[in-house]
């Protein structure tokens, strides 16, 4: 636990600080335009020979150069506006305010491209500093507010819903390591997954689930409210398997739930769902397959290398996809594996295997 929470604090303090800067800095940049324009000059199109409308520039006394469109002497419709300490804003404008489409550069390389609305950041856009932090989704009021996607500078990276700066919501935490924090955040903080039950045996784990098996996720297909993983099972017990060593899972978004990436190797402790789908989540002995010596080496004392029952999880095919039994044997495919009353098998030729 205190590993999560030392790892909460870090982007949490980065996050807070990061968005504190970036603020502060935009309203700051927007009110360096001088409230009064009498002593600057201005070149271009004009109403009544006075009043600036249409396509103009306009340099003030700092420096500060504007080149674009204006409408009765404010700023209104596209220009760049460059200021005397070397930032500057391109896009649109309405009625003096930055709003619209456009890009505000600071004078260290930071870049924010995207939506305006009153000379704040709004609707969609991407903000990227130069040492690698980035943020890109929904934005109000010049605070991060509906969807995003955060990157911190050490890479970690934090995919969800956003209120004022803030994680809040449903969200998924990436950290470079690998771990992964998915489900509800509250003021920046990750809501855990509790577990009511206690820690099962991994006998017991194996007699209360109805699929035991170690795959390599190959595929993960989104649904409405949750994924359904493929899995290439390549060391199996139990579970009804399809032809080409398939199992499917429904995986869900709250922090209970796993997070599976493609190529990811588990060892998968599973309850039926449906006909053809299994579930499982944290709460059982389900684990990435680099945390399961100790399972792996139980099963295999504990499960009986051939079993009489008549298997109703076969389903037949053909085609030839070897698996080395626990006999000691290969045979064509799982299907003939299981024919011949083997429990446990792994994926490959015996003699392959073996070397």
């Amino acid at each position: 636990m205190n590993r999560f929470n030392h790892r909460q604090q870090m982007p949490m303090i980065t996050c807070l600080l990061f968005f504190l800067c970036w603020g502060m800095l935009l309203p700051g940049y927007a009110q360096k335009k001088p409230a009064s324009q009498d002593k600057g000059k201005y070149e271009g199109e004009t109403r009544y020979g006075v009043i600036k409308h249409g396509q103009g520039k306009y340099v003030w006394p700092d420096g500060s150069i504007y080149v674009g469109k204006w409408r009765n002497d404010v700023m209104h419709g596209y220009g760049t506006l460059e200021f005397y300490d070397g930032s500057s804003y391109s896009g649109e404008w309405h009625n003096g305010f930055m709003e619209g489409e456009g890009t505000y550069k600071w004078p260290n390389g930071d870049t924010y491209t995207g939506g305006f609305r009153n000379g704040k950041k709004s609707g969609y856009g991407k903000l990227s500093k130069v040492n690698g932090e980035k943020h890109e989704g929904q934005w109000l009021g010049d605070m991060c507010n509906g969807q995003g996607t955060h990157t911190y500078p050490n890479g970690d990276r934090y995919i969800g819903d956003w209120k004022n700066n803030m994680r809040q919501g449903k969200g998924i935490m990436i950290y470079r390591n690998g771990d992964v924090e998915q489900g509800s955040w509250v003021k920046n903080e990750h809501v855990p997954c509790y577990c009511s039950k206690k820690v099962v045996t991994v006998e017991e784990a194996y007699q209360s689930s109805d699929a035991v098996f170690v795959g390599v996720v190959s595929k993960v297909t989104p649904m409405e409210s949750y994924d359904v993983v493929e899995f290439e099972v390549t060391s199996y017990w139990k579970g009804k398997l399809f032809p080409e060593r398939r199992i499917y899972l429904r995986a869900g978004t709250s922090s209970c739930d796993h997070v599976y990436f493609e190529g990811e190797s588990f060892l998968v402790y599973a309850k039926m769902e449906t006909e053809s789908l299994y579930y499982t989540d944290k709460c059982t002995r389900t684990a990435r397959l680099s945390k399961v010596v100790y399972d792996l080496k139980t099963l295999e004392e504990i499960v009986p290398c051939k079993s009489t029952a008549n298997d109703k999880n076969l389903t037949y095919y053909k085609n030839s996809d070897p698996v080395c039994g626990c006999d000691g044997k290969t045979y064509e495919n799982a299907y003939h594996a299981q024919k011949n009353g083997i429990q446990f098998w792994r994926a490959g030729k015996c003699n392959e295997l073996n070397e």
